[in-house]
């Protein structure tokens, strides 16, 4: 997609964070959200800030790598696997 002749995607990662076009706010307004952490981009799901199926996929998939950047080194499933529960909830 092309904003005022920028190139975005709809959901992308740079660093830890996951960034997202509001979907809710089109064709009105272009707003970029910013996740901080899997939790924020499962709630961003939740609330359909992004829509469709490959978008929620790869957001769903880019949630789950911030688990695990999150996650303790030593140990990460446990907490991988609760923040697949969240984001399956979604």
């Amino acid at each position: 997609m092309r904003v005022h002749g920028t190139p975005y995607r709809t959901v992308w990662m740079e660093g830890g964070t996951v960034h997202l076009i509001d979907q809710n706010r089109l064709p009105f307004a272009f707003q970029i959200v910013a996740c901080a952490d899997h939790r924020a981009t499962a709630e961003a799901i939740r609330d359909m800030t992004v829509r469709g199926a490959p978008a929620i996929g790869a957001a769903a998939a880019y949630a789950l790598a911030q688990a695990f950047g999150q996650a303790d080194a030593r140990d990460p499933w446990p907490y991988a696997r609760a923040a697949r529960a969240l984001i399956e909830g979604t």
